[in-house]
């Protein structure tokens, strides 16, 4: 099914209040301040459109690619996404609140002053982004390529404020995380580049540089617990 124009909101309303929308395109539509909640989206393109300020709750979005759209200031709030292609977004001012990511590509997006708090990014790629002055807290990033290009411009999480997230298994690229502040970080088994010159306290892992501390890892058993549920 094909969503074209200004004029098919309402026909995509009346879709998800069914409960989901599969295969079909969503193309050049003003989807400003739409509210999807309780509903799978799945297999059902996104592309150039106006979506600020959408709110996408308790769903799943599966199967589907969303390219060039406006996205400012949406907000996913315990929102799954898999097999996801996200390319050319702009999220600035975006909000994730416990959502969980897997085996999707991010890439070409800016996303400043948005803010991830209890994000689960596993088994998933983000390539080539603008993540200035983000905020991201008490995440898990496990199995991931994070990567920064040379010469497209972007500064990855230049700025950006870290703290209380764990990254296992990763692989880091281009100094993603090069300007970024850290605050009690966990790297696990990651190789790469992962950052020059970073403001660090209390950071664990390896390939790290600049101002860092170091403190002993308490409650072993409940760390190893954490990553065990959040990678399997």
């Amino acid at each position: 099914m094909g969503f074209y124009g200004r004029s098919n909101r309402l026909l995509i309303e009346q879709v998800l209040q069914k409960g989901g929308i599969d295969n079909s395109q969503i193309v050049e539509c003003d989807l400003a301040g739409l509210v999807v909640q309780d509903a799978a989206w799945n297999h059902t393109d996104i592309r150039d459109l106006n979506a600020h300020g959408m709110a996408v709750k308790d769903s799943l979005l599966s199967g589907s690619h969303f390219y060039r759209s406006n996205f400012t200031q949406v907000q996913f709030l315990r929102t799954g996404f898999s097999q996801m292609t996200i390319d050319g977004l702009t999220l600035i001012k975006s909000s994730w609140d416990g959502c969980r990511i897997t085996q999707s590509s991010i890439k070409n997006i800016c996303m400043q002053r948005s803010k991830w708090h209890g994000v689960k990014l596993i088994a998933s790629s983000l390539i080539d982004f603008e993540g200035l002055d983000i905020t991201m807290d008490n995440c898990v990033v496990a199995h991931s390529l994070i990567r920064i290009g040379d010469g497209g411009g972007m500064n990855g999480f230049s700025g950006a404020r870290i703290s209380n997230c764990i990254f296992y298994h990763c692989r880091f690229e281009g100094f993603p995380l090069r300007g970024a502040v850290m605050r009690s970080d966990v790297f696990v088994h990651c190789s790469g580049e992962i950052g020059d010159t970073m403001d660090c306290g209390n950071v664990a892992g390896i390939g790290l540089r600049g101002r860092s501390g170091f403190e002993r890892l308490h409650g072993m058993k409940e760390a190893r617990k954490l990553i065990e549920e959040f990678t399997s």
